[in-house]
């Protein structure tokens, strides 16, 4: 399990929050398709890029901000700038970057939270907000504005995923940080900690990512991707 956070009844409700409202715009997209579907989803964008935002703002503001800590350089970070991008571009790279990425990356976060600010905390909003949007993000790709990963998604991914990867390798020689856990494992309980010690769990959680990756790519591997509903 990971750390227990300091408002577990607040995260759970946030979580639940996001769950019902994300159901109710992939059912209510479905029984009533239009336009409409694009400018919710480009409103959580600009949730999440207002979140972004405020992760560097915030430490800058208070004289912490570090290289080393502070850069969107982790599967979850990365993608609450990419899922914005995705809705306002519509680039198609964009969007299976904020299903795979949002999805996977997300409810691993969710599930082991290293949040230890309390509610209602700036810090404890922020984990919440971008935890929960980029996995809300990943399901209205897919279901509310049906843009499904195209041929070739897993590989084009995984790539990006290694690109990511090595980049914040690079960064962490520079700055002494831990990007994507390189250097050490997560000082909570997650599922690295399961997979071996360091260096080992980066070679375990890699074939997993490929396997997660495989596996959530196997629902669409037949389907005919439609284009943004913005377009209809």
């Amino acid at each position: 399990m990971g750390r227990v956070v300091p408002s577990p009844e607040a995260y759970v409700a946030s979580i639940g929050v996001a769950a019902v409202g994300c159901a109710g715009v992939c059912v209510a997209a479905r029984k009533w398709p239009g336009p409409w579907v694009l400018g919710v989803a480009r409103g959580l964008g600009v949730l999440l890029l207002a979140t972004m935002v405020s992760r560097l703002v915030e430490p800058a503001m208070a004289g912490h901000w570090s290289a080393g800590s502070d850069l969107p350089l982790f599967i979850c970070t990365a993608t609450g700038w990419i899922a914005p991008a995705a809705f306002w571009l519509q680039v198609p790279l964009l969007y299976e970057l904020t299903y795979f990425w949002g999805l996977a990356g997300g409810a691993l976060a969710l599930a082991t939270p290293t949040v230890s600010a309390p509610f209602p905390q700036l810090a404890f909003m922020q984990y919440v907000v971008l935890h929960t949007g980029v996995v809300v993000a990943a399901f209205i790709t897919v279901i509310a504005l049906a843009v499904y990963p195209r041929p070739g998604a897993v590989r084009r991914v995984f790539m990006c995923t290694c690109l990511l990867t090595l980049l914040a390798a690079f960064v962490n020689i520079g700055s002494g940080g831990n990007y994507m856990y390189l250097r050490r494992p997560p000082s909570n309980a997650t599922l690295l900690t399961a997979l071996g010690p360091w260096p080992w769990y980066i070679v375990s959680s890699t074939a997993i990512a490929l396997v997660v990756f495989w596996a959530m790519d196997a629902p669409f591997r037949h389907t005919a991707t439609a284009p943004p509903l913005v377009r209809h």
